[in-house]
């Protein structure tokens, strides 16, 4: 009698650990769903889209128009951009067209300004430098160095938000 109960509880303990294991692989597999459903959640926030647009200073062209649109769900988020720049009269009076996406990283901070908000494009492309602008209030974005300073000219370096 021992032997048999002995027996039965070696086969439930084995079936008990069998199990976890699937457990286990079934917990993996719910919470990389689960994970996978956090990201598209509705919870994070909508999905905002902002453009901004304006005519901006090129050397040998007479301006590079800037169309720049942002898509992130947060200030505090990683976004996207889609940015267009046409380089007025550049190929022999022609304009050059040249398109470019990536990510938006939003920095709220910087030195000398702990309330500045600097979107930061990180282009897909690889070779692309970053670019930043500081928002000016809600309605537009001025272009800033790698140093997050503005350029010491009297050159318009802003873009207006479009309604």
């Amino acid at each position: 009698m021992k032997k048999v109960f002995i027996a039965a509880a070696l086969a439930a303990m084995i079936a008990s650990c069998g199990s976890k294991g699937n457990k286990s692989a079934e917990m993996i597999a719910e919470s990389e769903s689960d994970s996978l459903f956090a990201v598209n959640d509705s919870t994070l926030g909508d999905l905002q889209t902002y453009t901004y647009e304006g005519v901006l200073p090129g050397a040998d062209v007479s301006g590079i128009n800037y169309l720049l649109t942002l898509q992130e769900t947060g200030e505090d988020s990683l976004g996207t951009y889609n940015l267009t720049t046409t380089y007025l009269g550049a190929n022999n009076g022609q304009d050059q067209v040249f398109t470019d996406s990536g990510t938006v990283v939003t920095i709220i901070g910087i030195p000398n300004d702990s309330t500045a908000i600097i979107y930061q494009l990180v282009s897909a492309a690889p070779g692309h430098e970053k670019t930043n602008f500081v928002a000016e209030g809600d309605s537009a974005l001025t272009m800033v160095g790698k140093d997050f300073k503005k350029a010491i000219s009297k050159l318009n370096y802003t873009l207006k938000k479009k309604l």
